[in-house]
């Protein structure tokens, strides 16, 4: 359990990071007339978003994504709490003009996302997470049963 979450915890942070970068290589990944739409990416926005701010939102990642691998305590709120404003950021940030590649990127994601506050949460995990974990077996033990 423990290597699954932790594999999923990698392929989140790798793949959003790469999603990320992959705004700055737009040129390439477009024909010219879809690059000059992209430059209206964040029209019709509700909110501007500061660019350290965007900046910003790699590094905790990052950090969110330490701290589950460490299993602290406030980690996991912290991992939901990014999460959550993710979902919010995207709902008021306006137009977003990305390529099938990048949507794949951000899709998957999205569902690593899923897989690693629900095994947080909902598995013995969440043990680990608060700090109780000191009789809970990870791996399974002979004739366990799983």
């Amino acid at each position: 359990m423990e290597k699954l979450f932790r594999t999923l915890l990698v392929i989140s942070l790798v793949l959003y990071l790469v999603w990320v970068g992959s705004f700055y290589f737009a040129h390439w990944l477009f024909s010219p007339q879809v690059a000059n739409a992209v430059v209206h990416t964040g029209a019709e926005s509700l909110l501007q978003m500061p660019e350290p701010l965007l900046w910003m939102l790699p590094v905790l990642w990052l950090i969110a994504a330490i701290g589950m691998w460490q299993f602290a305590q406030g980690a996991r709120t912290f991992y939901v709490v990014l999460t959550a404003s993710s979902l919010v950021v995207a709902a008021i940030s306006g137009v977003l003009i990305q390529s099938p590649a990048q949507t794949v990127l951000a899709d998957v994601v999205s569902l690593c996302d899923g897989a690693i506050i629900a095994m947080a949460y909902l598995t013995r995990l969440d043990a680990r997470f608060r700090g109780d974990a000191s009789n809970i077996p990870l791996q399974p033990t002979a004739g366990s049963g799983g």
